[in-house]
């Protein structure tokens, strides 16, 4: 069976410590670095390649789930479902590993008793995928993007209140593949 038929059609869930920077900063002057963040990620592949302008394999991906969580700092950051997660994996070449891996997330981040949202996705990329799922590879934030206080995220006149920021790999504690 060759590679891109296991990444096909496929479901991965990984138990995961981050390792790297996720940086908030709170728009009063507050910033958190996070450390020790441990939880799990779920991603599913579409069963079909397509091409991408380029002409080189590509596959839609779906995120499942994402549920990170710092005891240190007393944060939570948790998929939003009400917002469609999405994503990419693109092939260097001919075949779809190696390749980027790239998800638009949309987030709720918990800190303490305040839950924040963004209004634009979080877009995290990794050129260094190849291995699928792509746990291990380094992903890095396009940009920071800003957080509202969730019950202001339809208020075109409400202020961020945080930017988030990150660049992490992810050490993989345990893990579970569906076909």
């Amino acid at each position: 069976m060759t590679q891109t038929a296991t990444i096909l059609g496929s479901k991965h869930f990984a138990g995961v410590r981050l390792d790297g920077e996720i940086t908030l900063h709170f728009l009063q002057g507050e910033t958190f670095d996070c450390r020790n963040v441990e939880g799990i990620s779920g991603v599913r592949t579409a069963s079909e390649v397509t091409r991408d302008a380029d002409g080189r394999p590509q596959v839609a991906l779906e995120r499942l789930l994402t549920h990170f969580h710092s005891d240190e700092a007393d944060i939570l950051i948790e998929q939003n479902h009400a917002r469609q997660n999405k994503g990419t994996l693109t092939g260097h070449g001919e075949e779809l590993l190696p390749g980027t891996a790239t998800f638009e997330q949309y987030l709720l981040i918990t800190v303490g008793d305040k839950v924040y949202a963004n209004r634009d996705a979080l877009v995290m990329t990794s050129t260094d995928v190849s291995e699928w799922a792509p746990v291990g590879s380094t992903f890095t934030s396009k940009a920071a993007v800003d957080f509202y206080a969730v019950d202001e995220i339809d208020d075109a006149a409400a202020k961020p209140v945080l930017t988030l920021a990150a660049k992490c790999a992810a050490e993989i504690r345990d893990e579970l593949s569906l076909g």
